[in-house]
C-alpha cells in the first residue's frame, strides 16, 4: 500500500495528468473525499509543527509562530478557498469539472506537497540552504501539478492556456483579498 502510494506521488510529479485521471476514476474515491481532505489537513498541521520545532521561524512581538493544529485549520480553509475558486473560475471559462472532482484532486495534491514537505524538513537538517531550494521547487511542482489538474478536470485543451489563467486569477485575487482585508479594517493603511 505504501509503495503505491509513493509510486503515484512521483506519478504526479512526473505526468500531473495521468495522476489527475487515475484520482477521478477512482484512485480516490468520491465516498472517502471528507474523510482523506482531514486526514491531509492533520498531516500538513503536523509536519509543519515538526517543521516548525526542527527549524524554528524567527519570532518578534508582533508574530506569533503558528502551532500544528492552527496550521492544520489554514491547510484546510485553503484546500477549501482553493477547490471553490477552480471550480468557480473553471466553469466560469467553460469547464466541466465539479466542486468534488476538484476537492478530489486539490487534496490529493496537498498529499504530494505533505511528501515534499518532509523531505524538506530532512533537508533542513542537513542544510537550511537546502531547504529553501527545495521549498521554491515544491511551488514550481505544486503550479505544475495544478495547471494539469485544471486541465483534465476542467477537459480544457491547452495546459499553458490554464497556466496563465491561474497566475491571472491568482494575482486577481491577490488584489480582491487585499482590497476586502483593508476595507473591513483588518489592517490598518501604511502610511503618512
Amino acid at each position: 500500500m505504501l509503495n503505491h502510494f509513493a509510486n503515484m506521488i512521483v506519478l504526479t510529479v512526473k505526468d500531473p495528468a495521468a495522476a489527475a485521471r487515475w484520482v477521478l476514476d477512482g484512485g480516490l474515491p468520491a465516498s472517502q473525499t471528507w474523510l482523506v481532505f482531514l486526514l491531509a489537513s492533520a498531516l500538513s498541521g503536523f509536519f509543519a509543527q515538526i517543521g516548525l520545532i526542527l527549524q524554528p521561524l524567527p519570532s518578534t512581538p508582533e508574530m506569533m509562530a503558528p502551532n500544528g493544529i492552527t496550521m492544520a485549520f489554514m491547510v484546510a480553509g485553503s484546500i477549501l478557498i482553493l477547490t471553490g475558486a477552480i471550480t468557480w473560475i473553471g466553469r466560469a471559462f467553460g469547464g466541466t469539472g465539479t466542486a468534488g472532482e476538484v476537492m478530489r484532486l486539490v487534496t490529493w495534491m496537498q498529499f504530494v506537497m505533505i511528501a515534499l514537505q518532509i523531505i524538506q524538513i530532512f533537508a533542513g537538517i542537513i542544510s537550511q540552504d537546502l531547504s529553501v531550494l527545495l521549498a521554491w521547487f515544491g511551488i514550481g511542482v505544486m503550479l505544475w501539478m495544478m495547471t494539469h489538474f485544471v486541465t483534465v478536470v476542467h477537459g480544457f485543451g491547452s495546459p499553458g492556456m490554464v497556466f496563465f489563467g491561474i497566475i491571472g486569477s491568482a494575482l486577481g485575487l491577490a488584489v480582491v483579498m487585499s482590497v476586502l482585508i483593508v476595507t473591513v479594517g483588518l489592517v490598518a493603511p501604511q502610511g503618512g
